[in-house]
């Protein structure tokens, strides 16, 4: 695995560790994430990282990270919006 590759997977592990500490509340307001998809991703990442593939690591970046992105920004503006605090 290449350097980058090597940063970039320490860098989802991190933001998977990060969401695994969400509230259950937290986690079922947006249905469109997987949060137990995100789970085993990093159970992967930290126990199998020669299992996985750099083009895997490519395909969460490019494709499912922008999605998790717009998801937490839509959830933290209806909470600015609302003055609600998180869970």
């Amino acid at each position: 695995m290449r350097c980058s590759s090597r940063r970039s997977s320490a860098g989802l592990e991190t933001l998977s560790d990060a969401a695994s500490q969400l509230s259950d509340s937290l986690k079922q307001r947006p249905p469109e994430v997987s949060w137990r998809s995100i789970t085993d991703f990093r159970n992967r990442l930290a126990h199998g990282y020669l299992d996985v593939k750099p083009e895997r690591i490519w395909d969460v970046i490019v494709v499912h990270l922008p999605l998790l992105l717009a998801v937490v920004e839509a959830e933290l503006d209806r909470l600015r919006d609302t003055g609600e605090q998180l869970p």
